[in-house]
């Protein structure tokens, strides 16, 4: 659980926690080095490490390269393993190696003991520029012996220290030895969180980085004037930390430590790598933990020397966001130019190839590195190839006959063999190399693990190829949807995964599907993540929709899975207007789902970025708000669908309208889906059915922008909204004794039965019923009070000679109705008046005025000799369609006698005369000088001046006076007694026959005193 990190001069030393560790506290240490055989690794319980005293080759000594020397003793806490003679050292005569040198050393408190030497055979001194370190310029001197006293600083402070050794021909040999800083025993648990995204998972930190470059480089010169040459220096980490740099010792955020090393990509090479700083933050923007770099070694500044086992020695870092693991690499720059004599030729070493076709021994040659990351999965196989040719210029493809390179591993096989290798008709030799055993077969176990395999390339030049290094990752099965996730209802149906699955969840119903997963790999379980991605700032998960995740989904079980339920109502993204009665739905929600295996937890190695675990493909589905139409009104109720109340029942719901005989009824259903995408038909349905003669008309789409609660804007419909037109014009054939009701039904297109919903058909969802009844409104037809006619049969109306009477006949339709909106109209008929018997020859009916209040005139006329005279005259009112009628009502038209109707230039004297043939006015001005009681005559006060008055609105007078005759008298009998003549008597009453008898209560018209005797003329007496 260290922080501090392993060094090995000429390599370096990593360390894993095994993944047991929690239990068996194991930790395995990796050491490689370019100094020993092979890699070899010590696993063993607790982290307390005692490491003997540094290997040291005496000054008097010698010592062949290749020869096994010294003890690394490695002790735990119960037992303490030595592996001796298993270094192999360099001991160089001649040139020494120039190049960095950085120790850095932490000697914690009774763990173990370090001490870092350099030491040249001699014991000759050598300079530390103090400049590298704190830029002051001072120059330190070291002990006679070699040793860095300025570096031997035993305490829990880690010192670094840097000292460069110049290229300097003739000087003592110099010795490399092993430099150890290791884990402290006291450092707890570590865990670590993303930098660039804190919401990354945690991550434990149980592996060190692992530089994956060889100890020993080889770069070959170009030609002139060809770039640099490269050399690869990729890293990773088990741990799947978001990035892993590496740089050059005592580099900073400006420069690279050392000026010999330059990026490939021609970037500045400082602390944060090749890529740079994130802009903003302290933190590197690196390649992923599997990738690496390339590097420039510059060398036109140096002074080459021939000797091609010639060293150029770096400190390097590998920093995986926590730890650091140091580095020693020693590139030996290869001279390819040979001098003989005056003439320089040019040995051009092998390179690498790629081919031009997915066959790894057919194809044409590509002169650039081939991808050096492979992923292998468990089933395999798991193989890499690699090709190397040699070419006879620095362009083209032309390969050099007779020198075929021959491709070597380059260190030792890890996890594989070298299963086949030849050479191709083109020159280009050909490795297969297998990871694993078999064709490249792994387990669950060996998920996240990675291999490396590196190559170098010889032919019979003196200098061989870059090396070559493979970094295989060992993958785990990815988790899949499987049924009954939607669309999938089968094993091995299409996911469709390019599509976005419509869910639908439909109004007044809780629906739930299910997303499920599995892994095929052995011990994992698998998670799934279920989000709303509409991206609109919403959740579907949150109110106002809230809808469930249920089941287990969190990584507890192979397969898992997720029940999505929701229950679309009023209080689940589901709006309505409570004026208008609109439904409107929340907007479609968009869920996607992945899921992931448990690697990083189960194995502690990553998989995918960036949570360490393997993962599906991302399946979306769209949630689609599904639900009937409803019909809609608008807030005045001047349009749409009419209602009564506007919730409840049918029957609550239903509205009467009134419709009246010859006007057309037209009524509008409007209907809208709540949602703006579904389209909207409406049908009339046959139970009750339609009134006879009525149009239905067809439904009709309204496209327009509707209101919604996600959008101030609106969203525009082409046909949610929808609305249907019934047209009837009653007639009196109609059956106009019942009420008509006409019942409407909605339906969206909504083409499958995906809603528990009696109403839903294959065609669509059927919404509510919403009925309208039709009454037909009557006339209801009345004789107004100021009516001279039908308040009682056989009617009393007088009549005087000689004017023409007028008697007003008025009837009125008192009739109403309900329009669609609900507001009282009156009826649009009109009034009829008209006799049912033939009218008398005296009376005409004339008709005023016609409509909703008609008005009539009986006009009669009688003479003389029609005083006593009755008529009776048969009238009724009806409507225009013949539907009602007032019934017949009758009138008696009685003529008075004794009475007289002034017409325009009439005097009481010629009134006098016309009546008797008397010329005495005097006789009628008595008649009418007191008051008779009859309101149809009037007081004469003035003879010049007499005035219409009475209910006829007529100038009467009395030409007599009536008298009632007694059983037994005659004419002639009254004639004496009212001293007048029988003839008077017959010219003023023109109905008694002259020799008939009188009759007892019969009234005669007398006029006395008209036959005085003459008395003559007396004289006047004084």
């Amino acid at each position: 659980e260290g922080q501090q990190m392993a060094a090995l001069m000429g390599g370096h030393i990593t360390w894993r926690l095994n993944d047991d560790f929690e239990t068996s506290r194991n930790v395995t240490w990796t050491v490689r080095s370019a100094w020993h055989t092979s890699d070899f690794a010590y696993s063993g319980t607790g982290t307390e490490i005692i490491i003997g005293e540094p290997v040291k080759f005496p000054a008097d000594s010698t010592i062949t390269y290749g020869e096994k020397f010294g003890i690394l003793r490695i002790q735990t806490e119960r037992q303490t393993f030595d592996f001796e003679n298993e270094w192999i050292v360099d001991h160089r005569q001649g040139d020494i190696l120039e190049g960095s040198y950085v120790v850095t050393m932490q000697i914690p408190e009774n763990s173990f003991v370090n001490n870092a030497s350099m030491v040249l055979g001699s014991g000759l001194a050598m300079s530390r520029s103090q400049s590298e370190v704190d830029g002051s310029g001072a120059t330190v001197g070291v002990a006679a012996n070699g040793g860095l006293q300025a570096c031997q600083f035993p305490g829990p402070t880690p010192t670094p220290c840097e000292v460069y050794v110049d290229n300097r021909a003739n000087v003592n040999p110099l010795d490399l030895f092993v430099t150890l800083d290791l884990p402290r025993p006291d450092e707890t648990a570590k865990w670590y969180y993303g930098p660039h995204n804190p919401t990354f998972p945690r991550v434990r930190n149980r592996a060190s980085p692992i530089p994956f470059n060889r100890p020993v480089i080889t770069v070959t010169q170009a030609d002139a004037p060809a770039p640099e040459p490269l050399f690869p220096f990729p890293a990773y980490d088990l741990d799947g930390l978001p990035f892993v740099r590496t740089y050059p010792a005592l580099s900073t955020p400006d420069g690279s430590g050392n000026t010999n090393i330059l990026c490939a990509n021609d970037a500045t090479l400082t602390s944060y790598g090749c890529n740079g700083q994130v802009s903003g933050g302290a933190h590197p923007l690196d390649l992923p933990p599997f990738e690496g770099y390339d590097y420039r070694f510059k060398t036109s500044d140096k002074v080459v020397s021939d000797n091609n086992e010639f060293f150029y020695s770096f400190t390097w870092k590998t920093f995986d966001g926590l730890n650091t693991v140091t580095s020693e690499i020693l590139i030996n720059f290869c001279k390819a130019v040979i001098e003989i004599g005056n003439t320089e030729i040019f040995d051009r070493a092998p390179e690498w190839v790629t081919l031009d076709s997915q066959d790894p021994y057919s194809g044409g040659i590509v002169r650039s590195l081939p991808n050096t990351t492979i992923e292998c999965t468990l089933a395999g196989p798991c193989k890499l190839y690699a090709h190397a040719a040699k070419f006879t210029g620095s362009t083209g493809i032309t390969t050099t006959a007779g020198d075929e390179p021959t491709i070597h591993l380059d260190g030792p096989m890890v996890g594989g063999n070298l299963t086949d290798q030849r050479t191709l008709a083109n020159g280009v030799n050909v490795v297969e190399y297998t990871v694993g055993p078999g064709e490249g077969t792994h387990t669950a176990e060996d998920i996240g693990k990675y291999f490396s395999v590196c190559f170098y390339a010889t032919s019979q030049v003196r200098c061989r190829s870059v090396p070559l290094c493979f970094k295989v990752k060992i993958i785990g099965s990815n988790p899949y949807f499987i049924p009954p996730t939607p669309p999938l209802i089968n094993p091995g149906d299409d996911l469709k995964i390019d599509e976005i699955t419509e869910q639908a969840v439909c109004a007044g119903f809780t629906v739930s599907f299910q997303i499920r997963a599995q892994d095929d790999d052995a011990g994992e379980f698998v998670q799934i993540n279920t989000i709303d991605s509409t991206g609109d700032g919403q959740d579907l998960f949150a109110p106002p929709y809230n809808a469930l995740r249920v089941g287990n989904f969190s990584g507890e079980s192979n397969p898992g899975f997720i029940d999505v339920t929701y229950t679309l109502d009023i209080t689940n993204g589901v709006a309505v207007d409570p004026v208008t009665r609109r439904t409107t739905f929340a907007q479609d929600r968009n869920i996607c789902s992945q899921a992931a295996d448990n690697t990083l937890e189960a194995r502690y190695r990553f998989g995918y970025l960036p949570d360490g675990s393997f993962r599906s493909v991302t399946k979306c589905h769209k949630i689609h708000f599904s639900g009937p139409p409803t019909f809609i009104t608008t807030a005045n109720r001047l349009d749409g669908t009419p209602f009564g109340q506007l919730f409840g029942t049918v029957e609550e719901r239903m509205r009467a309208i009134d419709a009246f005989i010859g006007v057309e009824k037209s009524i509008t259903f409007r209907a809208q889906d709540p949602n703006h995408r579904d389209s909207t038909v409406i049908f009339f349905m046959s139970d009750p059915g339609i009134p006879n003669g009525a149009d239905t008309g067809t439904s009709v789409c309204e496209p327009q922008v509707l209101p919604v609660t996600w959008d101030a804007n609106g969203v525009y419909s082409d046909c949610s909204v929808a609305s249907r037109t019934v047209k009837w014009t009653p007639n009196n054939e109609s059956d106009l004794t019942r009420n008509y009701r006409i019942c409407a039904v909605s339906r969206d297109d909504v083409s499958s039965a995906i809603c528990p919903s009696d109403k839903m058909s294959p065609e669509g969802w059927y919404g509510e019923e919403h009925c309208v009844e039709i009454r037909v409104v009557l006339p209801e037809i009345i004789w107004e009070a100021e009516s001279k006619f039908g308040h009682e049969n056989m009617t009393v109306l007088n009549a005087y000679i000689p004017c023409n009477m007028e008697y007003l006949v008025r009837a009125s339709d008192l009739s109403v109705g309900v329009n669609n909106s609900a507001v009282t109209v009156e009826s649009p008929y009109s009034v009829m008046i008209e006799n049912t018997t033939q009218l008398p020859s005296r009376a005409t009916l004339r008709s005023d005025v016609r409509g909703r209040n008609a008005t009539s005139t009986i006009v009669y006329r009688a003479g003389r000799g029609d005083e006593g005279r009755q008529d009776i005259v048969c009238l009724q009112a009806r409507d225009n369609w013949f539907t009602t009628t007032t019934g017949t009502f009758c009138a008696v038209i009685r003529i008075l006698r004794c009475a007289y109707c002034v017409e325009g230039s009439d005097t009481l004297q010629l009134i006098m005369r016309d009546t008797i043939g008397d010329f005495n006015w005097l006789r009628i001005w008595v008649a009418n000088g007191n008051d008779d009681g009859d309101p149809d005559t009037q007081l004469v006060e003035n003879p010049d001046d007499i005035v219409a008055s009475g209910q006829y609105d007529k100038q009467v007078v009395n030409v007599g006076s009536l008298y009632t005759v007694n059983l037994g008298e005659s004419l002639s009998e009254l004639a004496g007694r009212f001293q007048t003549t029988v003839k008077k008597l017959l010219t003023l009453n023109p109905d008694v026959p002259a020799a008939g008898p009188l009759l007892p209560g019969q009234e005669l018209c007398v006029v006395p005193c008209t036959d005085l005797p003459i008395i003559p003329d007396m004289p006047v007496v004084a």
